[in-house]
């Protein structure tokens, strides 16, 4: 096991300064995203997908929590678990009921007063990656599924696998909506159970959403 002490209660409430901006090319209200932007932002995706794990692991790294070492573990539990504790404990002093919702992540640009949306999407990368690392069927993609258009996931950035049960369909895993809402929907009862994004994960891996089992 590789980390020793997750989590420190005596951060700075300023640990957010300075992280770096994932400065996606296009943002866009709910389900406006076209075609060709969404190609664009995939593109800074598989450019930058690298550097930013490397991002939230620097910023971890002050937290006493090894992200890469935990991203290399047999299993995924430990960096699903210590994540979503962090987060827990960690992001809502960023939140204001009053500004942040849906729509106003879906239009971020994840910088200034909004970069906690940063460390968010960063977070659901290294989620995406730890599943691809373990189910290499998966992989980042684009929903562009007509039949999504009223969903929050329609041309945005997404992992996608093949349905074993029909070939002719996708699975599409919107993790980045299940990382924020950590932080949007917090006090849920359904952001409360520890299992949220464990389940998620697990299932990926397992091979369930393709329909294995």
């Amino acid at each position: 096991m590789v980390f020793k002490k997750l989590f420190s209660k005596k951060q700075p409430t300023s640990w957010l300064t300075n992280y770096p901006v994932y400065e996606q090319p296009h943002t866009a209200p709910f389900c406006k995203m076209t075609a060709a932007q969404a190609k664009e932002n995939f593109a800074y995706l598989m450019a930058n997908k690298e550097s930013r794990v490397d991002a939230l692991a620097n910023l971890l790294n002050g937290f006493n929590t090894d992200l890469k070492s935990l991203m290399a573990e047999d299993s995924a539990d430990s960096l699903v678990k210590a994540l979503y504790t962090w987060s827990g404990e960690h992001w809502p002093q960023y939140f204001d009921s009053s500004l942040h919702n849906n729509n106003h992540w879906i239009e971020s640009a994840r910088t200034d007063d909004n970069l906690i949306y940063s460390v968010i999407t960063d977070t659901a990368i290294a989620l995406g990656e730890a599943i691809i690392q373990r189910r290499p069927t998966y992989s980042w993609g684009i929903d562009n599924d007509k039949s999504n258009r009223t969903m929050m996931s329609y041309q945005r950035l997404v992992l996608l696998a093949t349905r074993v049960t029909d070939p002719t369909r996708q699975v599409e895993i919107d993790i980045e909506f299940n990382v924020v809402g950590r932080f949007l929907r917090a006090d849920t009862v359904h952001q409360r159970r520890d299992e949220v994004w464990l389940e998620l994960v697990n299932d990926c891996i397992s091979g369930g959403y393709e329909g294995i089992h």
